[in-house]
Protein backbone atom coordinates (compact mmCIF):
# COMPACT_ATOMS: atom_id res chain seq x y z
CA UNK A 1 0.00 0.00 0.00
CA UNK A 2 1.43 3.72 -0.64
CA UNK A 3 0.39 6.44 1.97
CA UNK A 4 1.39 9.76 1.57
CA UNK A 5 4.38 11.88 3.16
CA UNK A 6 3.42 15.43 4.07
CA UNK A 7 7.08 16.55 3.90
CA UNK A 8 7.73 14.25 0.92
CA UNK A 9 9.41 11.05 0.28
CA UNK A 10 12.59 10.19 0.45
CA UNK A 11 12.00 8.55 -3.14
CA UNK A 12 10.72 12.58 -3.82
CA UNK A 13 14.45 13.55 -2.90
CA UNK A 14 16.28 11.12 -4.94
CA UNK A 15 14.36 11.82 -8.13
CA UNK A 16 14.59 15.69 -7.94
CA UNK A 17 18.36 15.18 -7.51
CA UNK A 18 18.51 12.82 -10.82
CA UNK A 19 15.85 14.98 -12.85
CA UNK A 20 18.48 17.85 -12.01
CA UNK A 21 21.13 15.59 -13.26
CA UNK A 22 19.44 15.19 -16.51
CA UNK A 23 18.70 18.32 -17.33
CA UNK A 24 22.28 19.27 -16.59
CA UNK A 25 23.77 16.77 -18.63
CA UNK A 26 21.38 17.01 -21.65
CA UNK A 27 21.60 20.61 -21.56
CA UNK A 28 23.45 22.35 -25.02
CA UNK A 29 26.70 23.78 -23.26
CA UNK A 30 27.26 20.44 -21.53
CA UNK A 31 26.42 17.81 -24.27
CA UNK A 32 29.83 16.17 -25.35
CA UNK A 33 30.12 13.75 -28.15
CA UNK A 34 29.05 10.42 -26.58
CA UNK A 35 30.60 7.11 -27.54
CA UNK A 36 28.46 5.39 -30.24
CA UNK A 37 27.13 1.42 -28.88
CA UNK A 38 27.24 -0.91 -31.87
CA UNK A 39 24.28 -2.70 -31.21
CA UNK A 40 20.60 -3.56 -32.66
CA UNK A 41 17.29 -2.10 -31.25
CA UNK A 42 15.67 -4.42 -28.64
CA UNK A 43 13.96 -7.24 -30.45
CA UNK A 44 10.47 -8.69 -29.56
CA UNK A 45 10.94 -12.89 -29.72
CA UNK A 46 8.06 -14.92 -29.68
CA UNK A 47 4.97 -15.17 -26.98
CA UNK A 48 7.19 -17.08 -24.74
CA UNK A 49 8.02 -17.70 -21.07
CA UNK A 50 7.86 -13.93 -19.55
CA UNK A 51 11.11 -12.04 -18.27
CA UNK A 52 11.29 -11.73 -14.81
CA UNK A 53 7.45 -11.86 -14.36
CA UNK A 54 6.80 -11.59 -10.33
CA UNK A 55 3.79 -14.19 -9.41
CA UNK A 56 1.00 -12.71 -7.50
CA UNK A 57 1.19 -14.13 -4.06
CA UNK A 58 -1.56 -16.06 -2.94
CA UNK A 59 -2.58 -17.64 0.20
CA UNK A 60 -2.02 -21.14 -0.07
CA UNK A 61 -5.03 -23.68 -1.24
CA UNK A 62 -6.36 -26.10 1.26
CA UNK A 63 -8.77 -27.50 -1.29
CA UNK A 64 -8.04 -31.22 -3.02
CA UNK A 65 -6.86 -31.53 -6.90
CA UNK A 66 -9.79 -31.70 -9.55
CA UNK A 67 -9.64 -33.86 -12.58
CA UNK A 68 -8.81 -32.06 -15.63
CA UNK A 69 -11.35 -31.89 -18.93
CA UNK A 70 -8.94 -33.29 -21.85
CA UNK A 71 -9.12 -29.65 -23.36
CA UNK A 72 -6.88 -27.94 -20.32
CA UNK A 73 -4.59 -30.98 -20.44
CA UNK A 74 -4.16 -29.95 -24.10
CA UNK A 75 -2.79 -26.47 -22.98
CA UNK A 76 -1.05 -27.39 -19.79
CA UNK A 77 2.08 -27.02 -21.12
CA UNK A 78 1.60 -23.39 -22.32
CA UNK A 79 -0.69 -22.60 -19.14
CA UNK A 80 2.81 -23.24 -16.98
CA UNK A 81 5.24 -21.68 -19.22
CA UNK A 82 3.08 -18.52 -18.99
CA UNK A 83 2.75 -19.17 -15.20
CA UNK A 84 -1.46 -19.23 -15.77
CA UNK A 85 -4.70 -20.10 -14.34
CA UNK A 86 -7.21 -21.85 -16.28
CA UNK A 87 -11.43 -20.63 -15.99
CA UNK A 88 -13.65 -23.06 -17.15
CA UNK A 89 -16.92 -23.92 -15.93
CA UNK A 90 -18.60 -26.15 -13.29
CA UNK A 91 -17.73 -29.62 -15.01
CA UNK A 92 -18.87 -31.81 -11.90
CA UNK A 93 -20.23 -31.78 -8.62
CA UNK A 94 -17.18 -32.11 -6.92
CA UNK A 95 -15.68 -28.81 -7.36
CA UNK A 96 -16.29 -26.93 -3.86
CA UNK A 97 -18.53 -24.72 -3.08
CA UNK A 98 -15.57 -22.19 -2.16
CA UNK A 99 -14.31 -22.21 -5.59
CA UNK A 100 -16.74 -21.26 -7.35
CA UNK A 101 -17.04 -17.67 -8.99
CA UNK A 102 -19.28 -15.77 -11.04
CA UNK A 103 -18.79 -12.74 -13.58
CA UNK A 104 -20.65 -9.67 -13.40
CA UNK A 105 -19.90 -6.91 -16.01
CA UNK A 106 -18.09 -3.85 -14.66
CA UNK A 107 -17.43 -1.41 -17.47
CA UNK A 108 -15.51 -0.86 -20.59
CA UNK A 109 -12.73 0.65 -22.82
CA UNK A 110 -11.59 0.78 -26.42
CA UNK A 111 -10.22 -2.40 -26.80
CA UNK A 112 -11.39 -4.48 -23.93
CA UNK A 113 -14.25 -5.69 -21.75
CA UNK A 114 -13.88 -6.21 -17.72
CA UNK A 115 -15.65 -8.40 -15.32
CA UNK A 116 -15.85 -8.25 -11.81
CA UNK A 117 -15.39 -11.53 -9.94
CA UNK A 118 -17.82 -12.53 -7.65
CA UNK A 119 -18.41 -15.34 -5.25
CA UNK A 120 -21.34 -17.77 -6.74
CA UNK A 121 -23.80 -18.71 -4.54
CA UNK A 122 -27.21 -20.81 -5.22
CA UNK A 123 -29.40 -18.40 -4.18
CA UNK A 124 -28.61 -15.33 -5.56
CA UNK A 125 -31.43 -13.36 -7.45
CA UNK A 126 -28.92 -14.15 -10.62
CA UNK A 127 -26.18 -16.07 -9.92
CA UNK A 128 -25.09 -17.09 -13.46
CA UNK A 129 -23.71 -20.01 -14.06
CA UNK A 130 -20.56 -20.92 -11.77
CA UNK A 131 -17.16 -21.39 -13.05
CA UNK A 132 -14.09 -22.33 -11.21
CA UNK A 133 -10.59 -20.99 -11.82
CA UNK A 134 -7.96 -23.85 -11.72
CA UNK A 135 -3.63 -23.58 -11.08
CA UNK A 136 -1.48 -23.96 -14.45
CA UNK A 137 0.34 -26.32 -12.36
CA UNK A 138 -1.02 -29.57 -13.15
CA UNK A 139 0.15 -32.93 -11.84
CA UNK A 140 -0.58 -35.50 -14.06
CA UNK A 141 -4.13 -35.37 -14.57
CA UNK A 142 -4.94 -33.18 -11.42
CA UNK A 143 -5.11 -29.41 -10.53
CA UNK A 144 -5.79 -27.66 -7.70
CA UNK A 145 -9.15 -25.19 -7.61
CA UNK A 146 -8.46 -21.59 -6.72
CA UNK A 147 -10.08 -20.76 -3.20
CA UNK A 148 -12.23 -17.45 -4.50
CA UNK A 149 -11.07 -15.42 -1.21
CA UNK A 150 -7.52 -15.22 -4.09
CA UNK A 151 -10.14 -13.85 -6.70
CA UNK A 152 -12.71 -11.81 -5.11
CA UNK A 153 -10.19 -8.50 -5.29
CA UNK A 154 -9.07 -8.73 -8.94
CA UNK A 155 -10.89 -8.04 -12.02
CA UNK A 156 -10.82 -10.09 -15.16
CA UNK A 157 -10.00 -8.61 -18.62
CA UNK A 158 -11.01 -9.59 -22.21
CA UNK A 159 -10.20 -8.54 -25.51
CA UNK A 160 -12.64 -7.15 -27.54
CA UNK A 161 -11.46 -9.16 -30.13
CA UNK A 162 -10.66 -6.27 -32.68
CA UNK A 163 -8.49 -5.62 -35.52
CA UNK A 164 -5.02 -3.98 -34.84
CA UNK A 165 -5.62 -4.70 -31.00
CA UNK A 166 -3.11 -6.84 -28.75
CA UNK A 167 -4.16 -10.15 -27.73
CA UNK A 168 -4.25 -10.96 -23.80
CA UNK A 169 -0.63 -13.08 -24.24
CA UNK A 170 0.76 -10.28 -25.79
CA UNK A 171 0.08 -7.73 -23.44
CA UNK A 172 1.38 -9.62 -20.87
CA UNK A 173 4.53 -10.74 -22.65
CA UNK A 174 4.81 -6.77 -23.59
CA UNK A 175 4.28 -5.62 -20.36
CA UNK A 176 6.84 -8.16 -18.14
CA UNK A 177 9.58 -7.47 -21.09
CA UNK A 178 9.50 -4.05 -22.31
CA UNK A 179 7.04 -1.75 -19.74
CA UNK A 180 7.67 -3.34 -16.19
CA UNK A 181 11.35 -2.84 -16.79
CA UNK A 182 11.66 1.16 -16.89
CA UNK A 183 10.58 0.85 -13.77
CA UNK A 184 13.62 -0.56 -11.94
CA UNK A 185 17.08 1.01 -11.56
CA UNK A 186 19.25 0.19 -14.62
CA UNK A 187 20.08 1.93 -17.98
CA UNK A 188 18.57 2.05 -21.51
CA UNK A 189 19.58 3.04 -24.77
CA UNK A 190 18.46 6.21 -26.32
CA UNK A 191 19.53 8.01 -30.07
CA UNK A 192 20.97 11.74 -30.00
CA UNK A 193 21.31 13.71 -31.88
CA UNK A 194 24.09 16.68 -31.45
CA UNK A 195 22.66 20.05 -31.33
CA UNK A 196 25.95 21.39 -33.46
CA UNK A 197 26.87 18.86 -35.71
CA UNK A 198 23.53 16.80 -36.19
CA UNK A 199 25.01 13.43 -35.84
CA UNK A 200 23.04 10.63 -34.29
CA UNK A 201 24.29 8.35 -32.09
CA UNK A 202 23.00 5.72 -29.72
CA UNK A 203 23.90 6.51 -25.96
CA UNK A 204 23.29 4.23 -22.74
CA UNK A 205 21.36 6.74 -20.08
CA UNK A 206 20.77 5.48 -16.51
CA UNK A 207 17.86 5.49 -14.86
CA UNK A 208 16.76 6.84 -11.25
CA UNK A 209 17.78 3.48 -8.87
CA UNK A 210 14.53 3.60 -7.43
CA UNK A 211 12.22 0.16 -8.03
CA UNK A 212 8.80 1.56 -8.40
CA UNK A 213 7.30 -1.67 -9.20
CA UNK A 214 5.22 -1.67 -6.55
CA UNK A 215 2.69 0.91 -8.66
CA UNK A 216 2.51 -1.51 -11.66
CA UNK A 217 -0.61 -3.58 -11.90
CA UNK A 218 0.53 -7.56 -12.07
CA UNK A 219 -1.20 -9.04 -14.78
CA UNK A 220 -1.65 -13.04 -14.60
CA UNK A 221 -3.20 -15.00 -17.53
CA UNK A 222 -6.39 -16.90 -18.05
CA UNK A 223 -7.11 -19.20 -20.72
CA UNK A 224 -10.70 -18.78 -20.69
CA UNK A 225 -12.48 -21.66 -22.60
CA UNK A 226 -15.38 -21.99 -24.54
CA UNK A 227 -18.26 -21.85 -21.98
CA UNK A 228 -16.60 -19.41 -20.46
CA UNK A 229 -16.46 -17.47 -23.29
CA UNK A 230 -20.04 -17.79 -24.36
CA UNK A 231 -21.52 -16.48 -21.03
CA UNK A 232 -18.91 -13.31 -21.16
CA UNK A 233 -20.04 -12.58 -24.52
CA UNK A 234 -23.91 -12.53 -23.37
CA UNK A 235 -23.20 -9.86 -21.11
CA UNK A 236 -21.46 -7.80 -23.49
CA UNK A 237 -21.98 -7.78 -27.12
CA UNK A 238 -18.61 -5.53 -27.67
CA UNK A 239 -16.92 -8.93 -27.20
CA UNK A 240 -16.63 -10.25 -31.13
CA UNK A 241 -14.68 -13.27 -32.38
CA UNK A 242 -11.21 -12.71 -32.13
CA UNK A 243 -8.92 -12.20 -35.91
CA UNK A 244 -5.40 -13.37 -35.73
CA UNK A 245 -2.62 -11.45 -37.18
CA UNK A 246 -0.95 -14.36 -38.52
CA UNK A 247 -4.10 -15.50 -40.66
CA UNK A 248 -6.32 -13.06 -40.52
CA UNK A 249 -8.70 -15.19 -40.22
CA UNK A 250 -11.26 -14.99 -37.60
CA UNK A 251 -12.53 -17.79 -34.49
CA UNK A 252 -15.72 -18.46 -33.47
CA UNK A 253 -17.06 -16.46 -30.52
CA UNK A 254 -16.78 -18.59 -28.32
CA UNK A 255 -13.56 -19.99 -29.32
CA UNK A 256 -10.95 -20.05 -25.86
CA UNK A 257 -8.79 -16.86 -25.87
CA UNK A 258 -6.28 -15.50 -22.88
CA UNK A 259 -7.79 -13.29 -20.52
CA UNK A 260 -5.77 -11.22 -17.84
CA UNK A 261 -6.59 -10.96 -13.70
CA UNK A 262 -6.05 -7.52 -13.04
CA UNK A 263 -6.12 -5.85 -9.30
CA UNK A 264 -9.43 -4.61 -8.55
CA UNK A 265 -9.18 -0.45 -8.54
CA UNK A 266 -12.70 0.33 -8.11
CA UNK A 267 -14.69 2.08 -5.64
CA UNK A 268 -16.51 0.29 -3.31
CA UNK A 269 -19.63 2.83 -1.98
CA UNK A 270 -19.28 3.61 1.47
CA UNK A 271 -15.61 2.13 2.33
CA UNK A 272 -13.05 3.60 -0.47
CA UNK A 273 -13.07 6.08 -3.59
CA UNK A 274 -11.17 5.72 -7.08
CA UNK A 275 -9.54 8.67 -8.77
CA UNK A 276 -8.72 7.63 -12.40
CA UNK A 277 -5.92 10.16 -13.74
CA UNK A 278 -4.68 10.04 -17.18
CA UNK A 279 -1.64 12.13 -17.29
CA UNK A 280 -1.13 11.77 -20.70
CA UNK A 281 2.08 14.34 -22.44
CA UNK A 282 3.64 15.25 -18.81
CA UNK A 283 6.09 17.30 -20.85
CA UNK A 284 5.75 19.41 -23.86
CA UNK A 285 5.49 17.91 -27.37
CA UNK A 286 9.36 17.87 -29.26
CA UNK A 287 7.91 18.95 -32.40
CA UNK A 288 5.29 21.59 -30.95
CA UNK A 289 5.53 24.82 -32.88
CA UNK A 290 8.19 27.81 -31.24
CA UNK A 291 5.40 29.81 -30.65
CA UNK A 292 3.19 27.17 -29.04
CA UNK A 293 0.54 28.88 -26.01
CA UNK A 294 -0.22 25.44 -24.77
CA UNK A 295 1.18 21.71 -23.96
CA UNK A 296 -0.08 18.92 -26.41
CA UNK A 297 -2.57 17.62 -24.39
CA UNK A 298 -4.49 20.84 -24.28
CA UNK A 299 -3.74 21.18 -27.81
CA UNK A 300 -5.72 17.96 -28.18
CA UNK A 301 -8.66 19.33 -25.93
CA UNK A 302 -8.74 22.54 -28.05
CA UNK A 303 -8.88 20.34 -31.42
CA UNK A 304 -10.96 17.91 -30.09
CA UNK A 305 -13.04 19.30 -26.84
CA UNK A 306 -13.75 15.99 -24.98
CA UNK A 307 -15.16 16.68 -21.06
CA UNK A 308 -14.17 20.39 -20.52
CA UNK A 309 -15.81 20.00 -17.07
CA UNK A 310 -13.55 17.15 -15.92
CA UNK A 311 -10.29 18.21 -17.72
CA UNK A 312 -7.13 19.04 -15.96
CA UNK A 313 -3.66 20.07 -18.08
CA UNK A 314 -1.60 17.00 -17.33
CA UNK A 315 1.29 19.22 -16.47
CA UNK A 316 0.09 20.74 -12.77
CA UNK A 317 0.69 16.73 -11.99
CA UNK A 318 4.29 17.18 -11.96
CA UNK A 319 4.24 21.16 -11.44
CA UNK A 320 1.12 22.03 -9.98
CA UNK A 321 1.39 22.90 -5.99
CA UNK A 322 -1.74 21.37 -3.66
CA UNK A 323 -3.73 24.33 -3.76
CA UNK A 324 -3.43 23.99 -7.73
CA UNK A 325 -4.89 20.24 -7.71
CA UNK A 326 -7.17 20.67 -5.07
CA UNK A 327 -9.61 22.14 -6.82
CA UNK A 328 -9.69 19.11 -9.67
CA UNK A 329 -9.40 16.35 -7.17
CA UNK A 330 -12.14 17.92 -5.14
CA UNK A 331 -14.74 17.68 -7.81
CA UNK A 332 -14.24 13.87 -8.66
CA UNK A 333 -14.39 13.04 -4.96
CA UNK A 334 -17.91 14.95 -4.93
CA UNK A 335 -18.89 13.14 -7.81
CA UNK A 336 -18.77 9.66 -6.20
CA UNK A 337 -19.27 11.02 -2.14
CA UNK A 338 -21.84 13.25 -2.41
CA UNK A 339 -25.47 11.81 -1.63
CA UNK A 340 -23.42 9.37 0.86
CA UNK A 341 -26.62 7.01 2.31
CA UNK A 342 -26.91 7.76 5.95
CA UNK A 343 -24.84 11.43 6.44
CA UNK A 344 -25.90 14.55 6.68
CA UNK A 345 -25.05 17.22 3.93
CA UNK A 346 -22.41 18.67 6.31
CA UNK A 347 -20.83 15.70 7.36
CA UNK A 348 -20.72 14.23 3.86
CA UNK A 349 -18.81 18.01 3.02
CA UNK A 350 -16.42 17.45 5.84
CA UNK A 351 -15.69 14.08 4.12
CA UNK A 352 -14.72 15.19 0.52
CA UNK A 353 -12.76 17.81 2.09
CA UNK A 354 -10.72 14.93 3.96
CA UNK A 355 -10.76 12.66 1.07
CA UNK A 356 -9.36 15.28 -1.20
CA UNK A 357 -6.97 16.94 0.37
CA UNK A 358 -4.82 13.40 1.51
CA UNK A 359 -5.46 12.99 -2.63
CA UNK A 360 -3.72 16.36 -3.59
CA UNK A 361 -1.61 16.02 -0.72
CA UNK A 362 -0.54 12.73 -2.26
CA UNK A 363 0.18 14.15 -6.03
CA UNK A 364 1.79 17.36 -5.12
CA UNK A 365 3.92 16.69 -2.28
CA UNK A 366 4.16 12.44 -1.75
CA UNK A 367 5.10 9.22 -3.61
CA UNK A 368 2.36 10.08 -6.13
CA UNK A 369 4.42 12.93 -7.26
CA UNK A 370 7.54 10.92 -7.62
CA UNK A 371 5.90 8.69 -9.56
CA UNK A 372 4.27 10.87 -12.28
CA UNK A 373 7.78 12.73 -12.54
CA UNK A 374 9.35 9.07 -13.25
CA UNK A 375 6.84 8.68 -16.29
CA UNK A 376 7.95 12.43 -17.10
CA UNK A 377 11.50 11.74 -17.74
CA UNK A 378 11.01 8.22 -19.12
CA UNK A 379 8.61 10.19 -21.82
CA UNK A 380 11.80 12.95 -22.86
CA UNK A 381 14.16 10.39 -22.52
CA UNK A 382 12.73 8.03 -24.68
CA UNK A 383 10.80 10.45 -27.21
CA UNK A 384 13.40 13.40 -27.39
CA UNK A 385 13.02 14.31 -31.33
CA UNK A 386 9.27 13.85 -31.85
CA UNK A 387 7.06 11.15 -34.37
CA UNK A 388 8.01 13.87 -37.18
CA UNK A 389 11.23 13.31 -37.05
CA UNK A 390 11.45 9.99 -37.81
CA UNK A 391 12.24 10.09 -41.20
CA UNK A 392 15.42 11.49 -40.23
CA UNK A 393 16.72 8.62 -39.44
CA UNK A 394 18.69 6.18 -41.14
CA UNK A 395 17.66 2.67 -41.42
CA UNK A 396 20.21 1.26 -38.64
CA UNK A 397 18.93 3.58 -35.98
CA UNK A 398 15.17 3.87 -36.99
CA UNK A 399 14.39 0.50 -34.99
CA UNK A 400 15.46 2.22 -31.96
CA UNK A 401 13.57 4.80 -32.82
CA UNK A 402 10.46 3.42 -33.34
CA UNK A 403 10.64 1.11 -30.20
CA UNK A 404 11.93 3.62 -27.60
CA UNK A 405 8.58 5.79 -29.36
CA UNK A 406 6.55 3.06 -28.73
CA UNK A 407 7.44 2.75 -25.43
CA UNK A 408 7.10 6.61 -24.70
CA UNK A 409 3.47 6.32 -26.22
CA UNK A 410 2.95 3.53 -24.17
CA UNK A 411 3.78 5.89 -21.23
CA UNK A 412 1.07 8.61 -22.69
CA UNK A 413 -1.57 6.44 -22.82
CA UNK A 414 -1.81 4.73 -19.21
CA UNK A 415 -3.81 5.45 -15.89
CA UNK A 416 -2.71 6.23 -12.67
CA UNK A 417 -6.26 4.92 -9.97
CA UNK A 418 -5.94 5.98 -6.68
CA UNK A 419 -7.90 4.10 -4.36
CA UNK A 420 -8.56 5.87 -0.92
CA UNK A 421 -10.44 4.16 1.86
CA UNK A 422 -12.33 6.03 4.25
CA UNK A 423 -15.02 5.55 7.28
CA UNK A 424 -17.91 7.83 7.73
CA UNK A 425 -17.43 7.69 11.35
CA UNK A 426 -14.15 9.16 11.85
CA UNK A 427 -11.63 11.48 9.44
CA UNK A 428 -8.63 9.20 9.79
CA UNK A 429 -5.32 9.40 7.30
CA UNK A 430 -6.91 8.08 4.17
CA UNK A 431 -4.93 4.48 3.41
CA UNK A 432 -4.06 5.18 -0.29
CA UNK A 433 -3.33 2.24 -3.09
CA UNK A 434 -1.76 4.02 -6.36
CA UNK A 435 -1.53 1.43 -9.29
CA UNK A 436 -0.62 2.25 -12.92
CA UNK A 437 -2.91 0.20 -15.67
CA UNK A 438 -3.36 0.52 -19.53
CA UNK A 439 0.32 -0.38 -19.62
CA UNK A 440 -0.36 -2.36 -23.00
CA UNK A 441 3.12 -1.63 -25.15
CA UNK A 442 1.26 -0.18 -28.32
CA UNK A 443 2.11 -1.72 -31.86
CA UNK A 444 4.57 -0.34 -34.55
CA UNK A 445 1.11 -0.21 -36.64
CA UNK A 446 0.42 2.82 -34.61
CA UNK A 447 2.79 5.27 -35.75
CA UNK A 448 1.37 6.27 -38.92
CA UNK A 449 -1.37 7.60 -36.90
CA UNK A 450 0.72 9.32 -34.45
CA UNK A 451 2.80 11.43 -37.03
CA UNK A 452 -0.39 12.29 -38.85
CA UNK A 453 -2.58 13.47 -35.36
CA UNK A 454 0.60 15.47 -34.86
CA UNK A 455 0.56 17.16 -38.20
CA UNK A 456 -2.99 18.01 -38.14
CA UNK A 457 -2.68 19.72 -34.25
CA UNK A 458 0.15 21.74 -36.09
CA UNK A 459 -1.96 22.77 -38.83
CA UNK A 460 -5.20 23.63 -37.29
CA UNK A 461 -2.92 25.56 -35.10
CA UNK A 462 -4.26 24.05 -32.09
CA UNK A 463 -0.57 24.91 -30.10
CA UNK A 464 -1.16 28.77 -30.66
CA UNK A 465 -4.98 29.52 -30.95
CA UNK A 466 -5.63 32.09 -28.87
CA UNK A 467 -8.58 30.09 -27.73
CA UNK A 468 -9.15 28.00 -25.08
CA UNK A 469 -7.58 29.95 -22.72
CA UNK A 470 -9.94 28.79 -19.79
CA UNK A 471 -8.01 24.85 -20.23
CA UNK A 472 -5.29 26.34 -17.34
CA UNK A 473 -2.36 24.64 -19.61
CA UNK A 474 1.02 25.64 -17.18
CA UNK A 475 2.42 26.94 -20.63
CA UNK A 476 -0.09 29.51 -21.00
CA UNK A 477 0.30 30.59 -17.45
CA UNK A 478 3.89 30.82 -17.53
CA UNK A 479 3.99 32.98 -20.50
CA UNK A 480 1.48 35.47 -18.86
CA UNK A 481 3.61 35.66 -15.94
CA UNK A 482 6.80 36.21 -17.76
CA UNK A 483 4.25 39.15 -19.74
CA UNK A 484 3.82 40.79 -16.28
CA UNK A 485 7.19 40.60 -15.61
CA UNK A 486 8.70 42.44 -18.83
CA UNK A 487 5.85 43.81 -19.75
CA UNK A 488 6.35 41.89 -23.43
CA UNK A 489 4.09 38.61 -24.29
CA UNK A 490 6.33 35.79 -25.46
CA UNK A 491 5.76 32.27 -25.26
CA UNK A 492 8.53 30.49 -24.69
CA UNK A 493 8.75 26.67 -25.24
Amino acid sequence: MAHPRANGSQEQIQYDNHEQQHRETTSADNLGAPSTIQRSAPCEPEIGPFVDSPSPTYPASSLDPLQVPSEVLADSTSARRLDAHCCLARNDEGVPSTALVRFEYLNQGGANVIFKILPWWHASVEPGPPFVFLDAKIDGTKAIPLHRKVLLRQVLRVNKGLEKTLRCDEVIFGFYNHVRPLFLPGSIEVVHTDSETGTMTVVQTSLPSLDLTNYLMEHRGVMLYSTVMAYLSSKSDAIVAETHSESSTSSHLTAKRWGICLPDMSPMPGSSVTLEIKPKWLAQSPTAPKNAQRCRTCALQVAKPKDPNKYLCPLLLVEGSRDDLYPWVSARVEEQLAGTADLPTRRQMELITHVSSQISTYLSEGDGRSLLRHIRLLQTLLDPQGVLGRDQFSADLRPLFDYNLRLAMTLRDCSLYIKVGYTTSKMDAAIIDCRLGDMDFKSPDKIVDWHQKEWDLINCAAYSLESGDHLGCVILGKARRRQGRSGSFLVNT
